[in-house]
This record gives structure tokens, sequence and C-alpha cells, in this order.
């Protein structure tokens, strides 16, 4: 009996390598504080798992977020996208990855080379879908006032 049985392949079946440019709607996995090996500044490094499309849901993403005045900006519209900008009221960093993990929002991928392969790097944040927002404050509507 072969190791693998290729007959169940089924074509377009995610088949692995960098990510197909688009969007994605993606969840926070981990958060890790590190330091950047090029420019020796301290680094937020996030794992995202993909959400949508469901074809891709068991591929990960990664983007880093280098803690200085002219890169803040992409931290910053993350935050937003993701509405986690409350995430540093605080002081404290584990307090900060707490509220990071599990947000979610989209991500506009794009492909840059890498060592002769393609590979994928998010471009952009936007806003999180309308089934990842929270649930609005306030009395719900009883049933009965629908009109049917």
């Amino acid at each position: 009996m072969p190791v693998y049985d290729p007959s169940g392949y089924e074509p377009g079946e995610d088949k692995g390598g960098a990510i197909p440019p688009g969007e994605y709607v993606v969840t926070v996995g981990d958060v890790e504080c590190t330091t950047s090996k090029s420019s020796g500044n301290p680094m937020i490094k996030i794992e995202f798992d993909v959400v949508e499309p469901e074809k891709y849901n068991t591929r990960k993403l990664w983007d880093y977020f280098v803690t200085t005045e002219d890169l803040v900006w992409k931290l910053g519209q993350f935050c937003q996208c993701a509405d986690r900008l409350a995430a540093f009221d605080t002081d404290a960093v584990s307090e900060v990855w707490a509220a990071l993990r599990g947000a979610t929002c989209r991500a506009e991928v794009k492909h840059e080379q890498w060592d002769g392969a393609p590979s994928a790097k998010i471009k952009r944040y936007l806003p999180a879908p309308d089934f990842a927002q929270p649930a609005p404050k306030g009395k719900a509507k009883p049933d009965d006032d629908i009109p049917f």
C-alpha cells in the first residue's frame, strides 16, 4: 500500500505554497514581542489564522510591526480595523498581548519575491466583516415586530 494516495486530489485544491494575493478574514492566533534583526528595534510579531475563504482556513499569515515612529501607522491600522485600539491603554505588555489575541479583521495580501519565490505579505488591514463584529449593545427588538 502506498504511503500517500493521490487519488483523492481535487482540482483547485489548496496545494500549499504562498497564499494567493487577495483579501482574507484573519484572526490573531499568537503575539510575540521580539527584536528586528535588521534594525535592532523592538518588534511585535503576530501570527494570523486565516478564517475566510474557507478553502484557506488551515493556513497562517504573519506580520511584523517594528515599533518605530515611521512604522507605527501599520500597527495603528491593524488595531483600528480589529477594534483593538484600547489594547494599548495599559503599560502591562502581557495585557496588550492578551487583548490582541483573537482579534479579527480582513487582510489584503500581496506577493513579494523572497529567495526567488513568491511570498505572501499583508499589504493593509481592513475592518472585520459583519459576522465578526461584536453584537450591538442595548435591547433587541422582539420577534413579534416582524410584519409577516
